[in-house]
């Protein structure tokens, strides 16, 4: 959180069910009240359902349980970050240190994926040991051709495989492929390919991984949905290391995620590049691997906020192509959620705002 954003309104925080003299709705809160409630509530989650844990397990990854919340918790304190030296943990720890000490202690519970199934698992299977919290999709839950891999999978029928394509930034893929160690530059074909910049082996369907003519595709729309895997935590970690002037903390956590992503044979060119990292290069190595490694799991917008980072957008891009968003600019306002009319026409203390839209 931007050190200014703080005392901002933002969103009405509720805690009770009752209306308070006669009156329904609260009002806007500030955003530090409401990252307030974000970790008493997750904190409060963790401790519950660690309790819960030690009598039964989770009928299935479907399920949150303590990880799955460390990480929720982790990760919202990495995007409030230390603003105005907030404290928590009586007074203990700022935020970024809380973001470390929750993803660390999930850290070793769950395998990275490792190198040797880059390439194989497609991100569709809710039983990869790397997966934290999934859902497993069947033929009495799939969205079929609303899904996500009936989005961004050119091996299912797909809007993609029709032409519609999402694919990585032709800019963000030369950075990647530039890394000569990096075999995540497998996950994407080159801008020279049919599909380019698409994610051929990252989101598709392993059974249909050599096809993509339309009436040959994955027609089923079975393929398993991932909300959390393991590797977040150590992104998680290696930022709010770094953030928090912990440059060998962060730098150890981020080895441990690249080493299982290093190309056989490439180990020399790895390891200068791991050796060169401290101050800019390895901020800059950190954003890297959260917008490669995470590519198409939600996290960039945030990313982009954290470091108030410009961006130019490749060549491959429908609209806007090569155009530079700037995140204090008027690109990252179209970002913003706002207060649904539901809530600012109900609730007195709102009223209309030009936060809310009819649309």
């Amino acid at each position: 959180v931007i050190d200014d954003m703080e005392t901002e309104k933002a969103i009405p925080v509720y805690t009770e069910t009752e209306v308070k003299n006669g009156t329904l709705g609260e009002p806007l809160s500030t955003v530090a009240e409401v990252y307030d409630r974000i970790f008493e509530d997750l904190s409060t989650g963790i401790e519950v359902l660690d309790y819960y844990s030690q009598y039964t397990d989770r009928a299935s990854k479907l399920e949150v349980n303590a990880d799955v919340a460390r990480l929720m918790l982790a990760y919202a304190m990495l995007n409030q970050g230390a603003a105005q030296g907030k404290i928590y943990n009586g007074g203990k720890d700022n935020a970024y240190a809380v973001a470390v000490q929750r993803a660390s202690e999930v850290i070793g519970k769950y395998p990275i994926l490792p190198q040797a199934k880059l390439y194989t698992t497609g991100f569709a299977d809710v039983n990869a040991e790397n997966w934290m919290w999934g859902q497993d999709v069947t033929v009495e839950t799939t969205t079929a051709l609303a899904s996500f891999f009936g989005q961004v999978d050119i091996h299912t029928y797909s809007y993609a495989a029709a032409g519609d394509t999402k694919a990585i930034d032709s800019n963000l893929y030369d950075e990647l492929a530039a890394n000569a160690w990096d075999a995540r530059v497998g996950w994407f074909r080159s801008g020279e390919e049919a599909f380019p910049y698409c994610p051929d082996r990252k989101f598709y369907s392993p059974a249909y991984k050599d096809v993509t003519e339309l009436t040959q595709v994955d027609g089923e729309w079975l393929n398993d949905n991932v909300f959390m895997r393991v590797e977040l935590a150590y992104l998680i970690a290696a930022e709010a290391a770094y953030q928090n002037g912990d440059q060998a903390g962060a730098k150890n956590y981020l080895k441990m995620l690249c080493d299982e992503r290093v190309i056989p044979g490439q180990e020399e060119a790895y390891n200068a590049w791991l050796n060169s990292l401290s101050g800019e290069k390895l901020k800059q190595a950190i954003i890297y691997n959260w917008r490669v490694e995470m590519w198409g799991e939600g996290y960039s917008l945030q990313l982009l906020r954290r470091f108030q980072k410009e961006r130019t957008l490749g060549t491959n891009h429908l609209e806007r192509s090569g155009v530079k968003i700037d995140i204090q600019g008027d690109y990252m306002i179209r970002c913003q959620c706002e207060i649904p009319t539901s809530e600012s026409r109900y609730n007195p203390n709102i009223g209309t705002t030009t936060l809310a839209k009819d649309n």
